[in-house]
C-alpha cells in the first residue's frame, strides 16, 4: 500500500496516494535504468563498426543486427528488466522508498503504517517489474 506519509498516527487514515503521483514516481525511477540500456544498445550497435562510423548511425546498426539476428534485442531487455528490478529492489531495502518516491513524497508501508517487512518489498519490487 502506498501512503503520502510512512509515520502514520493511530489517529490517522492510511490511504493510498494518488495514481498520478505512483505513475510519476515510477516514470522518474526509470530514468537511469533506461539511459543506461539505451548505453548498452550504443556499445551494441557500435562495437564492430571501425572509425569511420558516424556515431549517427548507432540506432542504424542496431536494427541491422536485430534483422540480422532477432535475439539480439534480448540482451537490452534482460538489462533494462535486471536493472530496474535491483534499482528499485537497492533503494527500497537501504533508504525504504525509491528516488522517484522520495521526490513525491510517496512510500511503501504495511497495513498498520510502518515500514514493510524484506518479503513484501522483494514482491513488491517484482511484481513492478
Amino acid at each position: 500500500m502506498n501512503t503520502s506519509s510512512s509515520n502514520v498516527s493511530a489517529s490517522q487514515e492510511l490511504r493510498a496516494a494518488a495514481t498520478w503521483r505512483r505513475l510519476l514516481g515510477a516514470v522518474i525511477d526509470m530514468l537511469l535504468p533506461i539511459g543506461l540500456t539505451v548505453l548498452v544498445i550504443w556499445m551494441m550497435s557500435s562495437a564492430g563498426t571501425g572509425e569511420g562510423a558516424s556515431q549517427w548511425n548507432a540506432f542504424d546498426n542496431f536494427i541491422d543486427r536485430y534483422n540480422a539476428d532477432p535475439f539480439t534485442l534480448w540482451t537490452p531487455l534482460v538489462t533494462l528488466v535486471f536493472l530496474s528490478f535491483t534499482w528499485n529492489l537497492s533503494f527500497q531495502l537501504t533508504w525504504g522508498r525509491t528516488p522517484g518516491k522520495a521526490l513525491l513524497k510517496v512510500s511503501l508501508v504495511n497495513e498498520i503504517g510502518g515500514p514493510p517487512d524484506k518479503s513484501t518489498v522483494v514482491l513488491h519490487c517484482v511484481t513492478r517489474v
